[in-house]
């Protein structure tokens, strides 16, 4: 309610004069994918809607060459930018209004509809879908990103479980991804590429907008200026939008990660043969990678690849898997939690916990030759399989999805820029801090698991 109607999505101020006809203004309506038109007659202003057109014609059988100014209503309510959300919601409701005229100083800026307040009050995926999939600028773009986060804030607020705003987060990031790839890529790009996201973006488990994590497969070579240009302004949309830069470069701006499929192919022959720890982390990457625009063959050709490669590298797949030792888990022997020195009594949710599950589940997925990518669904599949007992599958997936609720809690209560990944015991509830060992022993029991799986003390 205290959020600025500024904030909100608000359709652009196009006019039409009092002269013009039913027919100029449904094409305009289309052209501008709106439904309101300001109308200016003389010094008066008003609106006139597809309804009152459709109504015009359909029910009245008013010819489409007569004037909308016939069809307007001037009786228009405004309001300014800067007002607060609960003053436009009052003035629909006082003033029996669906859409309200917005002004800065006194110039009109843009028409506020009710479905998109009461959306924004709601918190409704389904408007933010809908403004997505019918934005025409970057600038509507960028107003869907802010209102993704929101949407996390409002269903976390709601109790709705954390995989499931992991799932509906992933898809409005999608949505918005692909949408801005169709506006500022150019059609030889579109139809000859694969934009893929990676890391949590890629295996559906994003809550809160961190940083730019995406990539681009190419069908073949294409002309440099052409794809320089895409890269740049693709990654600068983004960072208008509020995706800060990665900090690994792993970005579609980075040519390493915007290249044809035949170099794809070769570098990860050459991470797999000679492997190390740049090598190992860029095959989980791919690996992790979701088409979200453009050809998905060239992504499915590419996993293939990887797939094919690794089949019965057991050298390699254990060298891949002994990440999973990378960090310790912070639960000690008498199941008490231990917190980092420098840290203010906190412990890493990310390498303590999140980062053994995810990674340990997606050495034994790689291993088994699994297309599934959200950590979720390949703990199912190994179970399916029968390398990791049903039981204890159950128990992962459970002990994976308190930490990530953890995680969302701590991000969303987190200042700008902070990770939210450490958690303070001493600020958890009792049962929290219960809930919390448990999943802890889950993990260090899964690391043993995972080290004897691919026999880690050998190498």
């Amino acid at each position: 309610m205290h959020a600025k109607v500024g904030e909100l999505f608000l359709h652009p101020p196009v006019f039409l004069a009092a002269s013009d006809t039913i027919e100029a203004a449904g094409h305009l309506m289309r052209e501008i994918n709106s439904n309101a038109l300001f109308v200016r007659d003389g010094e008066r202003i008003g609106i006139v809607t597809g309804m009152n057109l459709s109504k015009a014609v359909v029910l009245r059988r008013q010819s489409i060459q007569t004037p909308v100014g016939e069809l307007a209503n001037f009786d228009i309510v405004s309001l300014r930018r800067d007002d607060f959300v609960s003053s436009a919601l009052l003035l629909m409701t006082k003033h029996n209004k669906r859409r309200l005229a917005v002004r800065d100083g006194e110039e009109l800026v843009g028409i506020l509809e009710e479905i998109d307040l009461l959306g924004f009050l709601a918190g409704s995926a389904q408007v933010i879908a809908g403004r997505i999939d019918r934005a025409s600028s970057q600038q509507d773009l960028a107003t869907a990103a802010r209102e993704i986060e929101t949407q996390t804030r409002v269903l976390r607020r709601q109790g709705v479980k954390v995989e499931v705003i992991a799932e509906i987060v992933s898809d409005l990031n999608r949505r918005l991804l692909s949408r801005l790839f169709e506006m500022v890529a150019p059609a030889e790009l579109r139809t000859s590429s694969c934009l893929i996201v990676m890391g949590s973006e890629g295996r559906g488990e994003q809550t809160i907008r961190t940083d730019q994590d995406n990539g681009l497969i190419l069908a073949g070579p294409m002309q440099g200026e052409i794809l320089e240009a895409f890269r740049q302004e693709f990654f600068v949309a983004l960072q208008s939008f509020g995706f800060p830069p990665c900090p690994g470069d792993i970005m579609v701006r980075n040519p390493l990660w915007s290249r044809p499929l035949s170099e794809y192919r070769a570098d990860l022959r050459r991470w797999i043969v000679l492997p190390d720890q740049a090598g190992h982390m860029n095959v989980a990457i791919v690996y992790d990678a979701q088409a979200i625009a453009g050809n998905e063959q060239l992504l499915n050709d590419a996993k293939t690849a990887l797939i094919d490669m690794t089949r019965g590298e057991q050298a390699f797949m254990a060298h891949f898997a002994r990440a999973v030792d990378a960090f310790e888990t912070p639960i000690g022997l008498f199941n008490n939690l231990i917190t980092s020195e420098g840290t203010g009594d906190a412990l890493d949710l990310k390498k303590g916990g999140i980062f053994p599950i995810v990674h340990g589940v997606r050495s034994l997925a790689l291993e088994q030759g699994l297309r599934e990518t959200s950590t979720d669904k390949r703990i199912s599949r190994l179970c399916d399989l029968g390398v990791l007992q049903r039981d204890f599958g159950r128990d992962l997936k459970q002990a994976f999805r308190f930490l990530l609720m953890l995680r969302l809690d701590g991000q969303l209560a987190a200042s700008a820029g902070a990770s939210g990944t450490l958690v303070r015991p001493a600020h958890l509830s009792s049962m929290e801090r219960h809930l919390l060992r448990d999943a802890l022993q889950v993990v260090k029991k899964f690391r043993e698991i995972v080290g004897h799986h691919f026999k880690l003390g050998m190498f």
